[in-house]
């Protein structure tokens, strides 16, 4: 399929040739999703971050960072929001131009109204000043802000995630955001495959409920009174963001491992009780093995909010 040619303006500010390769791989697989409608605004953001991704590697000159694969991943979930956020209009404009429409198939159809309606009124539709196009670009610009946020603190981290896991950290290999819902201005969380498999998760907000729970599960296993102690993920908690180690789920292997998941899942029931957890959805708790875990404790230790003032100061911790 031959899309529109971008100005030779744009062309010539963007000579990123890797982002324009990976452009173009997605709007082709795009195609029929309104793909090229995002094409100037898709290169633009990929030439973007493939600059800062450049800058990190001349700061990091011992990191092997697999660029094409990073801009494949995050180019992708930029698309896929996109499409999100324009698809009831397009298909709004779709309805409205359907007696007009060129062709004897839908794909024929289609292909009349992307190129001659859509793509021709692409930059009114898109333009800033309207509230799609507000949309769109605030969508980009908080995606691209957040991008180049975790590029800096992954940086600035390096020593101290190297600690966390262990080992040198030799290669940045992929990186993919969760495409769930995002918050505080277009940030989300991410997962960071390094050293080939190794993979990190990236939390755009504080983990100090993290550090009380793992901190109340570690007093809870001292005690004696489990049978089967609790675990819960490592964090590398830093201010307004931190680091969390990776866990995939994982079934049970025999009898003996559903009874300890289900023995451990009651401790856990009644732990989010005591630190009154208002919200905890199955995808929050990661199955892995026969240690369930609780990956996101947002909503718990809300009775915090209860103690602020002048009683903060005399209330023990676990209180």
């Amino acid at each position: 399929m031959d899309f529109p040619q971008l100005s030779r303006e744009v062309v010539a500010n963007m000579a990123h040739s890797l982002s324009q390769d990976i452009c173009t791989q997605l709007i082709e697989k795009l195609d029929g999703f309104f793909g090229p409608v995002f094409q100037t605004t898709l290169l633009a953001y990929l030439s973007e971050l493939e600059d800062h991704l450049t800058v990190l590697r001349q700061r990091q000159p011992e990191l092997v960072c697999n660029t094409r694969a990073i801009l494949l991943s995050l180019g992708k979930t930029l698309m896929s929001s996109l499409i999100q956020l324009c698809s009831r209009c397009f298909l709004g404009e779709l309805y409205r131009a359907s007696d007009e429409l060129q062709g004897d198939t839908p794909e024929a159809r289609y292909q009349d109204f992307l190129h001659q309606h859509l793509l021709a009124r692409r930059e009114a539709l898109l333009d800033p000043s309207t509230e799609l196009g507000g949309l769109v670009s605030n969508r980009v610009a908080c995606s691209l802000s957040a991008a180049v946020e975790l590029l800096a603190r992954f940086q600035d981290d390096y020593k101290l995630l190297e600690r966390f896991l262990g080992a040198p950290i030799a290669s940045l290999d992929d990186w993919e955001e969760e495409q769930g819902d995002r918050h505080n201005r277009g940030r989300t969380v991410a997962i960071l495959t390094v050293n080939g498999s190794e993979k990190l998760v990236y939390k755009p907000h504080s983990l100090e409920n993290d550090v009380i729970f793992s901190g109340l599960t570690q007093w809870l296993n001292q005690t004696g009174a489990l049978r089967v102690p609790l675990r819960h993920l490592r964090v590398l908690a830093r201010g307004e963001y931190g680091w969390q180690e990776f866990v995939a789920h994982r079934p049970c292997k025999n009898a003996e491992e559903a009874e300890h998941y289900m023995y451990r899942a009651g401790a856990l029931i009644f732990l989010t009780w005591l630190s009154a957890c208002c919200d905890l959805p199955h995808e929050n708790l990661i199955a892995n093995g026969d240690a369930p875990g609780v990956v996101d404790t947002a909503t718990m230790f809300n009775n915090r909010h209860y103690l602020k003032g002048d009683h903060m100061g005399s209330v023990n911790p676990w209180d």
